[in-house]
Protein backbone atom coordinates (compact mmCIF):
# COMPACT_ATOMS: atom_id res chain seq x y z
CA UNK A 1 0.00 0.00 0.00
CA UNK A 2 0.90 3.51 -0.52
CA UNK A 3 2.01 5.75 2.10
CA UNK A 4 1.94 8.87 0.40
CA UNK A 5 -0.80 10.32 -2.19
CA UNK A 6 -1.24 13.71 -3.75
CA UNK A 7 -4.32 15.52 -3.93
CA UNK A 8 -5.73 18.49 -5.33
CA UNK A 9 -8.17 20.81 -3.24
CA UNK A 10 -7.46 24.04 -4.83
CA UNK A 11 -7.54 26.25 -1.26
CA UNK A 12 -4.81 27.90 0.27
CA UNK A 13 -4.80 25.80 3.83
CA UNK A 14 -4.31 29.09 6.28
CA UNK A 15 -6.36 32.13 5.86
CA UNK A 16 -6.21 34.82 3.51
CA UNK A 17 -3.95 36.99 5.96
CA UNK A 18 -1.68 34.26 7.51
CA UNK A 19 1.70 33.88 6.01
CA UNK A 20 3.48 30.12 7.00
CA UNK A 21 6.83 31.85 7.60
CA UNK A 22 4.88 34.37 10.59
CA UNK A 23 5.25 31.63 13.23
CA UNK A 24 8.86 31.95 13.31
CA UNK A 25 11.32 29.24 12.56
CA UNK A 26 10.59 27.10 15.60
CA UNK A 27 11.15 23.90 14.64
CA UNK A 28 7.25 22.32 16.02
CA UNK A 29 4.60 24.29 16.08
CA UNK A 30 0.68 24.16 17.48
CA UNK A 31 -1.09 26.14 14.65
CA UNK A 32 -4.73 27.46 16.14
CA UNK A 33 -7.09 25.73 14.19
CA UNK A 34 -8.70 29.07 14.01
CA UNK A 35 -5.82 29.85 11.32
CA UNK A 36 -6.97 27.09 9.18
CA UNK A 37 -8.80 28.63 5.86
CA UNK A 38 -12.66 28.54 6.64
CA UNK A 39 -12.97 26.90 3.67
CA UNK A 40 -11.08 23.83 4.02
CA UNK A 41 -12.75 23.49 7.31
CA UNK A 42 -15.83 23.57 5.36
CA UNK A 43 -14.71 21.00 3.06
CA UNK A 44 -13.38 18.79 6.02
CA UNK A 45 -16.80 19.11 7.35
CA UNK A 46 -18.92 18.10 4.10
CA UNK A 47 -16.32 14.91 4.23
CA UNK A 48 -17.86 14.22 7.62
CA UNK A 49 -14.91 14.53 9.08
CA UNK A 50 -12.72 17.07 11.59
CA UNK A 51 -9.74 18.48 12.40
CA UNK A 52 -8.32 18.17 16.05
CA UNK A 53 -4.51 19.14 15.35
CA UNK A 54 -2.61 21.65 13.21
CA UNK A 55 0.98 21.73 13.38
CA UNK A 56 3.90 23.11 11.65
CA UNK A 57 7.33 21.70 10.96
CA UNK A 58 10.17 23.90 9.99
CA UNK A 59 13.14 22.21 8.95
CA UNK A 60 16.13 23.89 8.10
CA UNK A 61 18.41 23.18 4.38
CA UNK A 62 20.47 20.34 4.75
CA UNK A 63 18.72 19.10 7.66
CA UNK A 64 17.74 15.41 7.89
CA UNK A 65 15.40 14.89 10.49
CA UNK A 66 14.75 12.11 12.80
CA UNK A 67 13.31 8.77 12.19
CA UNK A 68 9.61 8.62 14.24
CA UNK A 69 6.20 7.39 14.65
CA UNK A 70 3.17 9.94 15.60
CA UNK A 71 1.63 9.02 18.73
CA UNK A 72 2.10 5.27 19.26
CA UNK A 73 2.13 3.77 15.85
CA UNK A 74 -0.48 2.55 13.59
CA UNK A 75 -1.95 3.26 10.45
CA UNK A 76 -3.16 6.20 10.35
CA UNK A 77 -2.95 9.36 8.00
CA UNK A 78 -2.24 13.31 8.12
CA UNK A 79 -2.84 15.97 6.02
CA UNK A 80 0.38 17.66 5.03
CA UNK A 81 0.84 21.22 2.98
CA UNK A 82 4.56 21.44 1.98
CA UNK A 83 5.95 25.14 1.45
CA UNK A 84 9.55 25.49 -0.16
CA UNK A 85 11.86 22.66 0.39
CA UNK A 86 12.68 22.21 -3.11
CA UNK A 87 13.31 18.48 -3.81
CA UNK A 88 12.81 17.83 -0.17
CA UNK A 89 11.56 13.85 0.50
CA UNK A 90 9.96 12.21 2.77
CA UNK A 91 10.76 8.15 3.70
CA UNK A 92 9.00 5.80 5.36
CA UNK A 93 10.90 2.48 7.62
CA UNK A 94 10.05 -0.74 8.77
CA UNK A 95 10.91 -1.40 11.99
CA UNK A 96 13.62 -4.37 12.58
CA UNK A 97 12.33 -7.78 14.63
CA UNK A 98 12.62 -6.97 18.34
CA UNK A 99 13.25 -3.53 18.83
CA UNK A 100 11.63 -2.08 22.06
CA UNK A 101 10.39 1.87 22.22
CA UNK A 102 9.26 4.14 24.37
CA UNK A 103 7.17 7.14 23.97
CA UNK A 104 8.11 10.88 24.34
CA UNK A 105 6.74 14.30 24.36
CA UNK A 106 7.13 16.96 21.11
CA UNK A 107 7.42 20.63 22.33
CA UNK A 108 4.14 21.06 21.71
CA UNK A 109 3.12 18.34 24.06
CA UNK A 110 1.89 15.57 21.28
CA UNK A 111 3.49 12.15 21.80
CA UNK A 112 5.84 10.32 19.30
CA UNK A 113 8.50 7.38 19.26
CA UNK A 114 11.91 7.98 17.78
CA UNK A 115 14.06 5.31 15.93
CA UNK A 116 17.87 5.24 14.97
CA UNK A 117 18.88 4.02 11.60
CA UNK A 118 20.03 1.20 12.82
CA UNK A 119 16.86 0.04 13.89
CA UNK A 120 14.48 0.91 10.89
CA UNK A 121 15.15 -0.39 7.06
CA UNK A 122 13.46 1.55 4.40
CA UNK A 123 10.48 0.76 2.52
CA UNK A 124 9.53 3.72 0.53
CA UNK A 125 10.26 7.41 -0.30
CA UNK A 126 8.80 10.08 -1.80
CA UNK A 127 7.98 13.99 -2.14
CA UNK A 128 4.86 15.55 -0.69
CA UNK A 129 2.86 17.89 -2.52
CA UNK A 130 0.40 20.69 -1.83
CA UNK A 131 -1.19 18.63 -0.49
CA UNK A 132 -0.67 14.99 0.16
CA UNK A 133 -2.40 12.80 2.55
CA UNK A 134 0.74 11.03 4.28
CA UNK A 135 1.40 7.92 6.46
CA UNK A 136 2.46 9.22 9.87
CA UNK A 137 1.49 5.42 12.15
CA UNK A 138 5.32 4.04 10.41
CA UNK A 139 8.40 5.28 10.84
CA UNK A 140 9.33 8.40 9.05
CA UNK A 141 11.59 10.98 8.19
CA UNK A 142 12.40 14.17 5.81
CA UNK A 143 15.43 14.62 3.83
CA UNK A 144 15.55 18.21 3.14
CA UNK A 145 18.46 20.26 0.74
CA UNK A 146 19.00 23.19 0.02
CA UNK A 147 16.05 25.34 1.23
CA UNK A 148 13.96 25.91 4.49
CA UNK A 149 10.92 23.89 4.33
CA UNK A 150 7.49 24.31 6.39
CA UNK A 151 4.99 21.37 6.42
CA UNK A 152 1.68 22.12 7.83
CA UNK A 153 0.22 18.55 9.07
CA UNK A 154 -3.63 18.60 9.70
CA UNK A 155 -4.81 15.73 11.79
CA UNK A 156 -7.97 14.82 10.42
CA UNK A 157 -9.98 12.48 12.10
CA UNK A 158 -13.84 10.82 11.95
CA UNK A 159 -16.59 12.36 13.76
CA UNK A 160 -16.57 9.53 16.58
CA UNK A 161 -12.56 10.57 16.96
CA UNK A 162 -11.46 7.71 15.47
CA UNK A 163 -8.24 8.57 13.00
CA UNK A 164 -8.03 7.76 9.08
CA UNK A 165 -6.57 4.52 8.04
CA UNK A 166 -5.13 4.88 4.47
CA UNK A 167 -7.38 2.52 3.35
CA UNK A 168 -9.86 5.29 4.07
CA UNK A 169 -8.08 8.08 3.21
CA UNK A 170 -7.67 7.14 -0.39
CA UNK A 171 -11.34 6.39 -0.18
CA UNK A 172 -12.56 10.02 1.38
CA UNK A 173 -10.14 11.84 -1.10
CA UNK A 174 -10.51 9.79 -3.97
CA UNK A 175 -12.45 12.43 -6.18
CA UNK A 176 -9.73 14.76 -5.37
CA UNK A 177 -6.30 12.70 -6.02
CA UNK A 178 -4.06 14.33 -8.56
CA UNK A 179 -2.86 11.03 -9.86
CA UNK A 180 -4.00 7.62 -10.13
CA UNK A 181 -2.43 5.26 -7.14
Amino acid sequence: MTNCFDINLSLNPLKEDIDIKSYGPDRHTRIPISDINPNLISLIDRLDLKVILAELFYTKPHTITGIHIDVVGGDYTKLNYIFDGKDSLMMWYKPKDNIVKSISKTPINTRYISYALHEVEITDKQSVKFPSIIQAGIPHNVINYSEPRWCLSIVLVKQNGERLTMKESICIFNKYVEVSL
